[in-house]
């Protein structure tokens, strides 16, 4: 069951205020435009969008040594496409964004004691 939780006012304001934050940071800046170059070549995004879903296929689905051959494999039928100058911009973008979620995330959780 899932349950809703509505956040309070105050809640609310704060979290807009840092997703403006966010909005604001470089790295975000470098993703939009990223992005926005990539929306004018639909094919790239289809392409790419194969690419994430494979990747994250592979990754669920094999373990030690054979994860590492799939990911080689994987590695060598997408080179083509890595090596297209705006795909590697917007892939290099999209992973620094992650990351910083990935920081963001991380200090929540370890300044409210959730490790």
């Amino acid at each position: 069951m899932t349950y809703m939780i509505r956040l309070d006012e105050n809640m609310e304001k704060s979290l807009r205020s840092f997703i403006e934050t966010i909005a604001q940071t470089e790295i975000y800046q470098n993703y939009a435009i990223q992005k926005e170059r990539l929306k004018e070549e639909p094919e790239l995004e289809r392409q790419i969008d194969d690419y994430r879903h494979k990747n994250l296929e592979i990754q669920q689905n094999y373990h030690g040594e054979e994860l590492l051959q799939k990911m080689e494999e994987f590695e060598m039928n997408y080179a083509s496409l890595c090596a297209n100058p705006l795909v590697d911009r917007y892939l290099s973008a999209e992973l620094a964004l992650a990351r910083m979620y990935q920081e963001i995330q991380k200090e929540i959780h370890e300044r409210l004691g959730l490790h």
